[in-house]
């Protein structure tokens, strides 16, 4: 039980640490297979791409640093256009006021390293180059990348002063509130009890950060699927996992927005590929959120999740 909890919080932790944690060690001795999780059944690749191909937005909810990862959401978007779709990646790992110089790359006018130096994007998000095979394959034949995240010092000056309390700097940038469950509310607060310098006074205003970056990339989709020009598409949207399980982060706020809009949530699981670098550790707190403490969701992680099959030595463990 306490190998089980420990991996739910290095999962807790790491999808709120944007990009700082690190693989561990290679899934090559490892079999991946997809779970369609409202039919309880594996799923082929190819079956579970027929039923995405049908739908307006795919949301892939992944840890960050996984090559497993990575390397699956190429796969998809590959596939997607092999059948013909127009993809629209829409990322986490940019910031919506980059949106210029991402235009210039949708243009073709820079490449992918000039874009990269443009945006100072190594001091932004540390692991970007993890991003090139799937922000390229996608671009790949004209496909645009859409910017979706909030400004990191937007996001800290709430964290430490409140929505209500942020400077005149940053006002102007931060989104309008969509309306959230008590449920999404519930399940995020449970989340952030994995920081160590998380306490009873701090919370509710880091529960607040992680809504408005929850708020500006819905934000952002919503306008990007009004387009007229979006008629036709398949947004592909790449995000930590508890930005888009169970629907309640980013696609509960999109679907608040936009009732008719069609989507599928995919969630890439760690299956034990993943561990906390020393500064992660030091902020970590391992807390009791076992099954019975999810079921007040009352809902699937998503539509598909990816696993992976341990050797039994692994099993072991």
């Amino acid at each position: 039980m306490k190998a089980t909890r420990t991996l739910l919080t290095l999962f807790m932790l790491a999808v709120f640490l944007e990009g700082t944690a690190r693989a561990a060690g290679s899934a090559d001795t490892h079999c991946s297979f997809w779970i369609d999780l409202y039919r309880g059944e594996p799923v082929s690749f190819q079956s579970m791409i027929d039923d995405l191909q049908g739908v307006s937005v795919i949301y892939i909810g992944e840890s960050h640093t996984i090559a497993r990862h990575h390397a699956e959401q190429v796969r998809i978007v590959t596939e997607l256009k092999g059948r013909g779709r127009s993809v629209v990646l829409a990322i986490e790992q940019v910031e919506s006021f980059n949106q210029a110089a991402l235009d210039r790359y949708n243009s073709g006018e820079i490449d992918f390293m000039d874009f990269a130096a443009q945006t100072k994007w190594a001091e932004r998000w540390s692991n970007y180059p993890d991003y090139r095979p799937l922000v390229e394959a996608a671009h790949a034949g004209g496909g645009t990348i859409l910017a979706l995240n909030a400004r990191t010092e937007l996001v800290r000056d709430v964290a430490h002063n409140g929505r209500e309390g942020i400077s005149e700097t940053f006002r102007a940038e931060l989104p309008a509130p969509f309306h959230a469950s008590a449920r999404y509310e519930k399940y995020v607060k449970k989340l952030l009890g994995v920081h160590s310098f998380v306490n009873e006074k701090s919370l509710h205003r880091v529960f607040q950060a992680q809504a408005v970056r929850d708020d500006a990339m819905a934000g952002a989709i919503v306008r990007a699927l009004r387009e007229p020009g979006s008629r036709g598409k398949t947004m592909v949207v790449i995000a930590g996992a508890a930005h888009v399980a169970y629907g309640l982060g980013i696609p509960g706020r999109v679907k608040s927005a936009l009732p008719d809009v069609t989507e599928r949530i995919l969630v890439l699981s760690q299956s034990g590929e993943l561990e906390l670098g020393e500064s992660e550790r030091k902020i970590f707190r391992e807390i009791d959120f076992d099954h019975a403490g999810m079921r007040f969701l009352s809902l699937p992680v998503a539509d598909y999740l990816m696993v992976t099959r341990f050797n039994r030595k692994d099993e072991d463990k």
